[in-house]
């Protein structure tokens, strides 16, 4: 079963929904019968549901994903343990990465803002690089309009000198690089739209040349490099929309979305379902929330909190 696409945007019904999620279920419940060591960190709707709109309700893609996700979960608490707003910000902070609160593209997707000449690449190991993605990516899990649509990256290349694109090449090796890589494509359930690359510098080639074997092929048509011509940029996502130094005009503080993904962590005590912050003893906040430590998820009760495994009979 695969879902509708409706202008570029996830269409979904309440029974779309249900059957995706009913079929999404008997998968796990067939994995566990037959590894019975594997985990998935959560079985509930909230945490699925982005799975199956990543995959446009195409049962094995998502399958596929959330199986990755999970291996993922658990074969890297010892980097992601602890991770939350005030361990990124020396980094975020500086704006090498922005996430526009209530920008939007032509088509009703996310703008997401790089800046690579922020990018300090001798601070920018293999560990602290996947601690970096992995936090922005597990925003996907906290915004259904983020998963309906996508996201559109806009980078900007100027002030990110040949020096700095060696020096991130010797941090990271090619099989890191494609882990990054897969981090986005493969494993967090985001949707990559396009990606806009400006001010790129004549030896952007040489960059472009050591990322793109590991993308996928749709992901390469996906790549716009522009230059100087912010024209171009302007008919896909309005001045208005964008900073200045990308040629628009909003005014939005660097930590804007950092200090709005703080408030999420301190209200809720959680960011996209999992307990701000990890716990390795309970990774999904279950017991804190049993225990009256944290909030009960939306639409949960004190007294049936998630669980570490599956249970087919949910939601």
């Amino acid at each position: 079963m695969e879902g509708v696409i409706e202008n570029g945007a996830i269409y979904e019904t309440p029974e779309i929904r249900t059957k995706g999620l009913e079929d999404l279920r008997a998968l796990m419940k067939e994995k566990l019968h037959n590894e019975p060591t594997f985990q998935y960190p959560r079985t509930d709707d909230q945490f699925l549901l982005p799975f199956l709109r990543v995959g446009k309700y195409n049962l094995k893609k998502a399958f596929t994903r959330l199986n990755n996700f999970a291996e993922f979960w658990y074969s890297k608490r010892n980097i992601i343990e602890g991770l939350n707003a005030s361990k990124v910000r020396d980094v975020y902070g500086d704006g090498m990465m922005q996430l526009l609160l209530n920008s939007k593209d032509c088509y009703g997707n996310a703008v997401q803002i790089l800046r690579m000449g922020a990018l300090d690449p001798t601070a920018f190991s293999p560990l602290r690089a996947i601690q970096l993605s992995t936090y922005m990516l597990m925003m996907v899990f906290e915004n259904e309009d983020l998963q309906l649509h996508g996201t559109t990256y806009v980078e900007s290349m100027e002030g990110f000198s040949l020096s700095n694109s060696m020096k991130l090449s010797k941090n990271m090796d090619s099989a890191e690089q494609k882990q990054m890589m897969s981090l986005a494509t493969d494993t967090f359930p985001m949707r990559i739209r396009d990606i806009y690359v400006i001010h790129q510098p004549w030896y952007f080639t040489f960059f472009w040349t050591l990322v793109r074997p590991f993308l996928k092929a749709k992901l390469v048509k996906r790549l716009h490099l522009l230059g100087n011509k912010l024209d171009e940029l302007h008919k896909i996502v309005k001045p208005e929309d964008l900073p200045t130094d990308f040629g628009g005009t909003l005014n939005e503080p660097l930590t804007a979305f950092l200090d709005n993904m703080e408030k999420i962590e301190k209200e809720k005590g959680y960011i996209g379902g999992f307990a701000i912050p990890l716990s390795v003893d309970d990774p999904t906040g279950a017991k804190r929330r049993a225990q009256g430590i944290l909030p009960p998820l939306p639409g949960e009760s004190t007294n049936n909190n998630h669980q570490s495994n599956v249970n087919t009979s949910e939601n």
